[in-house]
């Protein structure tokens, strides 16, 4: 990549990202119901996201710019039931290298086509898919969301460092503390980010790259891996000195993993 190809990356990116949100004023018919998708809440997204690999030597080069928008719904926060949606495409503007491997390395991109869809990176223009989608149930401290969602955890959340995060899908319950919060989550299907399709988790077992043995030969997890889904539980409780934080995440036929984490400060 040449130096004026490389200016091109950073005027196109300059404007990382940003967003807007707003009510319509949408018509309905008379009633309960009516009222309920009324007082909702519309939303539009747009996102640009540029990125460069510059590689020592004869490797070769990778370097990409994206752009986006997405829309989002969600009905009005202050009943028993919610229910939202949200969908986003993706539009490719600039790329060098992205569909070709280094001759020396046999390697690929890494970083710059999780911006596309990183299992068709000839794929530039027909990239969206749908992300959100679910119902909400909660009254007084206890919430239930049942569907496609974004969920944040220690150790499974969004990610959200490219065109478009992790979404996820299941079932979660939180329990509302005066401190804190208390949750639990079934999850099944997952779209990662870097790609525009759904799988089940056993599915997402080598979406990405896996790693290699002392042989240097890759690992067998894709297709070689079976699993119902992740379960997992977790408490958080915050006060005025200190934060706490317990979590226990069990993927099924994979592994069961325990997260603690405390952190104390103290003001003069």
């Amino acid at each position: 990549m040449d130096f004026r190809s490389y200016l091109l990356v950073c005027f196109l990116s300059f404007n990382a990202w940003g967003s807007f949100a707003a009510n319509l004023p949408l018509v309905w018919h008379d009633g309960d119901s009516s009222n309920f998708l009324k007082d909702g809440h519309f939303g539009l997204h747009i996102r640009s996201v540029g990125m460069h690999t510059q590689n020592r030597g004869d490797l070769l080069n990778f370097s990409a710019v994206t752009t986006g928008a997405g829309m989002h719904y969600k009905s009005a926060e202050n009943r028993m039931f919610q229910i939202g949606a949200s969908g986003f495409f993706i539009f490719r503007l600039y790329q060098n290298n992205l569909e070709r491997f280094d001759p020396i390395s046999g390697a690929g991109s890494r970083y710059e086509i999780t911006l596309l869809d990183m299992n068709d990176p000839e794929n530039a223009a027909d990239l969206d898919r749908l992300e959100d989608l679910y119902i909400r149930f909660q009254k007084r401290r206890v919430e239930l969301i049942l569907g496609r969602q974004e969920i944040e955890t220690p150790l499974l959340n969004r990610q959200d460092n490219r065109m478009r995060p992790n979404i996820f899908q299941g079932l979660v319950c939180n329990y509302h503390l005066d401190d804190g919060f208390i949750t639990a989550g079934l999850i099944q299907g997952v779209t990662p980010r870097g790609t525009v399709d759904w799988y089940s988790i056993e599915e997402s077992m080598g979406v990405y790259p896996f790693g290699r043995d002392a042989e240097g030969n890759a690992s067998q997890f894709p297709g070689n891996t079976t699993t119902r889904g992740i379960a997992y539980a977790g408490w958080k409780k915050k006060s005025e000195d200190y934060d706490f934080q317990a979590w226990n995440y069990y993927v099924d036929n994979i592994f069961n993993l325990s997260f603690l984490q405390f952190d104390y400060s103290h003001a003069e």
